[in-house]
């Protein structure tokens, strides 16, 4: 029997001459670094989108009571009223 199968078949040419790429080595189980869960843009966009809608928000306040409930159920509580039914007893009170 012959040794042939046991030899390496040899590379020929520019390869040859090349080593083989080193592997990367794995960090441990609990030293995995991971990517940030929000990016700079995230923050910024969060930001921005809260000033817009805070702005947006104060423009549109009412100024004072509205025309609906609100008079109606402050005046009920400053009289000890009953304002209409249900009547919001615990507000009421509360108030």
């Amino acid at each position: 029997m012959s040794m042939d199968k046991t030899k390496q078949p040899t590379k020929s040419g520019p390869e040859a001459s090349q080593p083989a790429p080193a592997k990367a080595p794995t960090p441990p189980p609990g030293k995995v670094k991971t990517a940030p869960l929000f990016r700079p843009i995230d923050w910024f966009t969060l930001v921005a989108v809260t000033t817009v809608v805070m702005i947006a928000y104060w423009l549109t306040l009412a100024p004072d009571l509205t025309l609906e409930d609100s008079g109606e159920l402050a005046t009920g509580s400053f009289y000890a009223g009953i304002p209409h039914p249900p009547g919001y007893p615990v507000w009421t009170c509360y108030t």
